[in-house]
């Protein structure tokens, strides 16, 4: 189902509005499908198998912080998508969330962005 948890998700995101209340998201299959895709191409050494996605999704998360001086490709972003979009940012990725839901996982980083929009990968052909 498009936009539910993970079932295989075992650590919990957080964060903390702003009057103090924490706030559970659930990651989006995209989110998780577009980090597994971001992560092989910034980290083509660093394998990341399919039960330690999460963990390393919310380890990134959990140290992450909120973007609040915005540029002005993130204040086009909220226009676009809704100011109650919210960014957070840890090392080379940018969280976008919206409606206590992780919606995608970018990389933020500029010698990387062009990772971002590149194309899926072609299958290899098969010999005749």
């Amino acid at each position: 189902m498009e936009g539910s948890a993970s079932p295989a998700m075992t650590a919990t995101l957080k964060y903390t509005n702003k009057r103090g209340k924490e706030v559970e998201l659930r990651l989006t299959v995209h989110a998780r499908q577009r980090f597994i895709q971001r992560w092989h191409r910034i980290n083509p050494d660093q394998p990341l198998d399919e039960a330690a996605v999460d963990r390393e999704i919310a380890s990134l998360f959990a140290r992450a912080c909120r973007v609040t001086n915005l540029s002005a490709i993130e204040r086009q972003r909220l226009d676009r998508h809704g100011k109650d979009t919210l960014l957070y940012r840890i090392d080379e990725f940018t969280f976008v969330i919206q409606a206590a839901a992780v919606l995608t996982i970018e990389i933020s980083d500029r010698d990387y962005r062009r990772y971002n929009r590149q194309p899926r990968p072609v299958p290899p052909a098969y010999p005749p």
